[in-house]
């Protein structure tokens, strides 16, 4: 009886040390699993105050960045993004960020801008000239000049190569008069809405 009794008792003992044992051994794991995560979480402070710092800086480029093409273009605002300032010009400075820092690039640059501004004028003043030119007013000097040296059928010809296309839409919509439909396309700078209006 006392030996039953004393095997009974050692087999609770036995349980009780396996689990203890199961319950150190996830113990440990548990603490294991907590240490990991605490270095890992380290290393996420470390590379988020990392990454910060490295925001930081590149956020200083771009204002850098920023600052030259604004003193470039004569524009204080991002280029980018602030499309409502875009002037008449055509100046589109977003896509010269990337370059600003590169002498020729920017030496180009300024070179592309004086001739667009040239080109703007001249534009401009041969739109009035050619506006004067198709106004039919025998009293202008300057058509009366440029009869006396010949220059009407050249100058037609000129801005009837620029509108072209214009042109073309207007004649399959049922306008056959090249002269009026050139002279209504050079008063409206080519809007093609507007030269109807005209044409009506």
């Amino acid at each position: 009886m006392n030996e039953i009794k004393q095997y009974s008792e050692n087999c609770r003992i036995t349980e009780l040390e396996n689990n203890n044992l199961e319950l150190k051994t996830k113990l440990n794991f548990k603490q294991k699993q907590i240490k990991d995560l605490k270095k890992y979480m380290n290393q996420l402070k470390q590379r988020n105050e990392k990454l910060f710092e490295e925001n930081s800086e590149l956020a200083d480029q771009l204002q850098q960045l920023l600052n030259n093409v604004g003193s470039l273009g004569g524009r204080t605002k991002d280029p980018i993004t602030d499309e409502s300032k875009e002037n008449s010009q055509g100046k589109e400075l977003g896509y010269l960020t990337n370059f600003q820092l590169d002498p020729k690039t920017r030496n180009l640059t300024e070179k592309t801008e004086l001739n667009m501004n040239n080109n703007s004028k001249n534009n401009s003043l041969k739109t009035k000239r050619t506006s004067k030119l198709f106004s039919y007013d025998q009293s202008d000097e300057e058509l009366m000049e440029m009869e006396q040296f010949g220059n009407l059928d050249s100058t037609f010809n000129v801005h009837k190569n620029s509108y072209q296309r214009e042109m073309n839409i207007l004649f399959n919509m049922g306008y056959k008069d090249s002269e009026s439909i050139l002279n209504a396309l050079i008063m409206t700078n080519g809007d093609i809405s507007s030269a109807i209006s005209l044409l009506k």
